[in-house]
């Protein structure tokens, strides 16, 4: 039962406050003194959306407040299970707040703790109605014409029961439903995993082969201008008609027999013997690398691919 109605800068209203007795309360008046904005004012503690003008012009703040006595046990249960967890527990009397700011942030609150609109609405549902023209029509509505049944049966705490098992049952068939959904993900994990672990062995991956793979590629771009150069330097070094080594060779031949007349031309034959030696170790060793890329003309594609299958697994994994 609605006990005590305060309002503040809402609509007309600059500041009024209403307190109700037992039974019957009439309140009369000329067109345009108020009542629609009191039958406005419990609209907003039913939950209803606010209109832009109901805060009064030139306010920042106005207020609807209605206290009401709870005198129904199963009324007060019902009330719980709405409030919970945003709200204490509900005694033999509530309060119902409704705060309209002119930045537009207006707020719900129940006992002072916030609530949605919503759950004011099914609260609001719950503790008065407001009849008026075609209010009949509520008759239509199938949740409303459960609950006016329960009432008339006085089946109320069989109600208020049967939602509370409905609910439990409901939150056990979700949690049911989480650890059914947990155990389809572990098994998606596990197939997952799974295919990664074949896909690694299959790709038989060496430690420090990516690089490896890097730097032969790099060389094998280049192998055609490699090899064209290494031709270059191995005839001028040693195949052409005087080359490196056959000039190194014949000043070593020349300096040779008088290399008994001083220890400064012995020492520059040996070391010109020397130079011819390293020149022809190095075209030697040259021609080797020649001879490996000369055989290696496929080699690029196969590297490719394999260099790509280390990079997507990178990508992936």
């Amino acid at each position: 039962m609605l006990r005590r109605l305060s309002i503040r800068n809402f609509g007309l209203i600059e500041d009024a406050e209403l307190a109700l007795g037992e039974g019957l309360t009439v309140l009369t008046g000329e067109t345009g003194v108020g009542k629609t904005m009191l039958l406005d004012a419990l609209g907003a503690l039913r939950g209803e959306r606010a209109r832009a003008d109901l805060l009064r012009s030139g306010a920042e703040e106005g207020f609807v407040r209605g206290s009401f006595k709870i005198e129904d046990a199963a009324l007060r249960e019902r009330l719980s299970a709405l409030a919970s967890p945003v709200a204490a527990a509900i005694g033999d009397e509530i309060s119902i707040e409704r705060i309209f700011r002119a930045s537009g942030r207006h707020v719900a609150r129940m006992d002072g703790a916030e609530v949605s609109l919503a759950a004011l609405a099914r609260i609001g549902a719950l503790l008065f109605e407001i009849q008026g023209q075609r209010s009949q029509l509520a008759l239509l509505d199938p949740a409303h014409q459960l609950a006016s049944l329960d009432r008339f049966a006085g089946l109320a705490a069989e109600r208020a029961a049967f939602r509370a098992a409905y609910d439990t049952a409901r939150a056990l068939a979700a949690k049911i439903d989480r650890i059914a959904g947990a155990g389809r993900e572990r098994e998606e994990r596990h197939a997952f995993l799974a295919h990664v672990v074949r896909e690694l062995e299959q790709a038989a991956l060496v430690r420090g082969e990516r690089g490896e793979l890097s730097q032969e590629l790099a060389l094998l771009e280049e192998r055609d201008s490699i090899l064209q150069e290494i031709r270059e330097a191995r005839e001028s070094l040693y195949e052409a008609e005087g080359s490196a080594l056959d000039r190194v060779a014949g000043a070593a031949r020349a300096f040779a027999p008088r290399a008994e007349l001083h220890a400064g031309l012995a020492e520059f034959a040996a070391r010109l013997d020397a130079a011819r030696i390293a020149i022809d170790d190095a075209v030697r060793a040259l021609r080797g690398v020649e001879e490996a890329l000369e055989q290696d003309s496929g080699r690029i594609e196969t590297a490719r691919e394999r260099f790509h299958q280390w990079m997507l697994l990178e990508e992936r994994y």
